[in-house]
């Protein structure tokens, strides 16, 4: 009877270790699992303000890029250089800012448009007047 108490006794430590075990194993995947979870959070909350930060960057530097095309674009239109053109055998100097030699152009095109088809632009055209169809 003694020795079957004693083998009792061995299986009851025996598994009261496993069970410990067990337990041990859950806790340290627990530490491991928290471990992880805390790493990826840092890490996302880190490329999150880096995010933030490069964001509040681009914006800064767009903003300069803005300035500079305004700036550019201004002294453009006030200092267009003098263009000259050969059209048809005669040589045409467009002087002025971009929108004076815009304008000077079209009346160039203008003046070789009237010129190869006769028409010009003051020519009016009324509206069609229709006359009454008979019924009947």
């Amino acid at each position: 009877m003694l020795d079957e108490l004693e083998e009792l006794d061995r299986y009851r430590l025996l598994s009261a270790s496993v069970v410990d075990f067990v337990e041990g194993v859950k806790s340290l995947h627990q530490i491991i699992i928290g471990i992880a979870c805390s790493s990826i959070q840092s890490i996302g909350i880190s490329q999150g303000i880096d995010s933030i930060f490069a964001g509040f960057s681009r914006r800064s530097e767009a903003s300069l890029h803005v300035e500079a095309i305004k700036e550019l674009s201004e002294s453009f239109g006030s200092e267009a250089a003098p263009m000259v053109i050969d059209v048809e055998g005669q040589t045409r100097r467009l002087t002025g800012t971009a929108a004076a030699q815009y304008e000077s152009w079209r009346r160039l095109l203008k003046e070789i448009y009237e010129a190869d088809t006769g028409f010009s632009s003051t020519v009016e055209v009324g509206s069609p007047a229709r006359e009454a169809e008979p019924t009947g």
